[in-house]
């Protein structure tokens, strides 16, 4: 458990040349590893805003690695996943295994995304750990 497959090495370097699918592959690798230890730990599960469902029924069809600007001005390196969440497009952003900022409906434009207060400020800088104090945040789209 947590050591990568044999294959998995050949398969990952043979992606090289589509960054989109690559990523796809590094999350299934991560998540693939992960799962023991999510499994194990309950109370590690990412904390996911209010009025939303459980993060088990979103499924994620695509992600993209982003760079973002920390308070001490170096990069930090994050995933954009999008998500259907039964019927609705969603979007969230991950720092690690933490959940930090959600586009509850890409779909709608009126409908304000919800930050992390502890991960991010309001104008997107990388502020520290998360503390799951998930506020509104009308003015920014994903």
């Amino acid at each position: 458990m947590g050591a990568i497959p044999r294959g998995a090495l050949t398969a990952a370097l043979g992606l090289r040349s589509r960054p989109g699918v690559a990523v796809g592959a590094v999350l299934i690798l991560t998540l693939a590893g992960c799962s023991g230890t999510i499994l194990a730990h309950q109370d590690r599960l990412p904390c996911i805003p209010p009025g939303l469902p459980p993060i088990a029924a979103w499924v994620a069809f695509n992600g993209q690695a982003v760079a973002l600007r920390g308070r001490d001005e170096r990069h930090v390196f994050a995933v954009v996943v999008e998500y259907r969440i039964g019927t609705t497009r969603a979007r969230g952003l991950w720092i690690g295994r933490d959940l930090v900022l959600v586009d509850p409906d890409t779909d709608d434009a009126t409908r304000p995304m919800w930050r992390d207060r502890g991960a991010l400020d309001a104008s997107g800088i990388v502020q520290g750990a998360p503390t799951c104090d998930w506020v509104e945040d009308p003015g920014r789209r994903a």
